[in-house]
C-alpha cells in the first residue's frame, strides 16, 4: 500500500516571546504562509497531523485550515517530543502511526525537518538530496511516497539504500522537491 508523508517546517514566527522560544507566535507573514500551505494541501486528503507543541507549529496547523473530504477538521496530535527534535525522534513518532492513516502531515522545526527530508531523499537519489539541502525556509513542505507500513520508518537508515555493495530500493520516494507556498495563493483563498 502506498502512503503519503508531508514534512513541513512551521511558518514564520516572531523572534521572541514572553515565556521563551516555545511560545513564539506566528507573524502576519507566517499566518499568510500557513494559509498558503493549506491551499497547497487542500486536496491532499490528510488523515492526521503530528504537530510540535511549540506555539508557532500549532498556529501553523490551525491557520492551514485543513479539512477531511467529509468537511471535518483534520485531527492533530500535539507532541512535546517534536519540539526541536532530531531525525531519530521524528522517525520514531512517524513509525508509531497506525496503518489506517494513508496521508500524514508532520509540522515541526529546523534543523530536524529539513534533515529528515534530506535523509529520505538521499536514500532515493543523492543528486535530489543535494537539491533538497538548499534553503528550507519557513512553511516549506517536502512530500514522500511510502511503500509499506509507517513502522518501517522507525529504524530507517539512508545508508542502507546507498551502499553499492548491497543495492536496495528505498521504500520512500520524493514527490518532487521541497516546495515553499506562494503567498499570493493564500490571499486568493481568503
Amino acid at each position: 500500500m502506498s502512503r503519503t508523508l508531508y514534512l513541513m517546517r512551521h511558518a514564520q514566527a516572531k523572534s521572541s516571546a514572553i515565556g521563551g522560544d516555545a511560545h513564539r507566535p506566528l507573524t502576519r507573514r507566517g499566518r499568510e504562509e500557513a494559509r498558503a500551505a493549506g491551499v497547497l494541501l487542500a486536496d491532499a486528503h490528510v488523515d492526521l497531523a503530528l504537530v510540535s507543541a511549540a506555539t508557532r507549529a500549532q498556529e501553523t496547523f490551525d491557520a492551514m485550515g485543513l479539512r477531511r473530504p467529509d468537511g471535518s477538521p483534520v485531527p492533530a496530535q500535539v507532541l512535546d517530543a517534536l519540539y526541536n527534535s532530531g531525525t531519530t525522534t521524528l522517525r520514531q513518532r512517524i513509525a508509531q502511526i497506525s496503518d489506517d492513516v494513508d496521508v500524514l502531515l508532520v509540522i515541526a522545526h529546523a534543523p530536524g525537518i529539513p534533515a529528515l527530508a534530506t535523509e529520505f531523499t538521499w536514500a532515493h537519489s543523492g543528486l535530489e538530496a543535494d537539491l533538497a539541502q538548499a534553503p528550507f525556509p519557513t512553511a516549506t513542505l517536502a512530500a514522500f511516497s511510502l511503500d509499506g507500513s509507517w513502522s518501517q520508518i522507525g529504524d530507517f537508515d539512508a545508508y542502507s539504500y546507498t551502499d553499492p555493495r548491497s543495492p536496495r530500493d528505498s521504500p520512500l520516494s520524493p514527490l518532487g522537491g521541497p516546495r515553499t507556498p506562494r503567498l499570493d495563493s493564500a490571499r486568493g483563498a481568503q
